[in-house]
């Protein structure tokens, strides 16, 4: 165990970590620097499917996370304990943080009255962290309504398949009717968000 874990750190948790950062810092750079016309190869399109790999990485790697530090403290995470409000404070973190970087100013005065429709729209864009973030005050929630263990893995495993599956339901231009911006944001992508919760949270 010591080889695995020093200090009350995975390693390979780390190295996992570490290898899904570069994957997204070269695919960002490739994108930025390649000429057009290259961009329309096969070997781009090969590179995108790679490229790919990285958000849900960081998703399944904050739920993987999440399953470690939930066994080694269980006692602590079904219960509306300091653990549960600080990993809680997190996940609202994440989702704050996630909607700051799409500040189209820097300035709240701005922001509210010169910020175009399109920029308060670019703003409710649902991303990656926003969606890490969800999942994991989600996964908060359901531990302390649930509490035990198989129980808790059984509704996971539902709840995955639901999210699957009823994806097509909320990526339809009923679910934009029904839905204010800001919900159906979160939900689908078809206002551009590039990581809804369906499917994305299910990672």
């Amino acid at each position: 165990m010591r080889g695995v874990k020093e200090l009350g750190r995975y390693k390979f948790l780390d190295l996992y970590r570490g290898i899904i950062v570069l994957f997204m810092l070269e695919g960002h750079v490739v994108r930025e620097l390649l000429k057009t016309e290259s961009k329309t190869t096969y070997l781009f399109t090969l590179h995108e499917i790679f490229h790919g790999v990285t958000a849900p990485g960081f998703l399944f790697g904050a739920g993987f996370t999440f399953a470690i530090a939930t066994q080694r403290r269980w006692e602590q995470s079904i219960a509306f304990t300091h653990g549960f409000f600080r990993r809680a404070w997190r996940a609202v973190l994440l989702i704050l943080i996630g909607y700051a970087l799409h500040f189209p100013f820097l300035s709240l005065q701005k922001i509210i009255f010169q910020a175009t429709s399109a920029q308060r729209n670019a703003f409710l864009l649902f991303d990656v962290l926003q969606c890490i973030g969800i999942g994991l005050l989600l996964l908060c929630l359901l531990l302390v309504t649930v509490k035990r263990e198989k129980l808790f893995l059984g509704t996971l495993t539902v709840l995955f398949f639901a999210i699957v599956y009823s994806t097509p339901i909320f990526w339809t231009a009923r679910v934009q009717q029904i839905f204010p911006h800001t919900i159906s944001s979160a939900v689908n992508g078809l206002t551009s968000s590039s990581f809804p919760l369906f499917p994305f949270v299910g990672f």
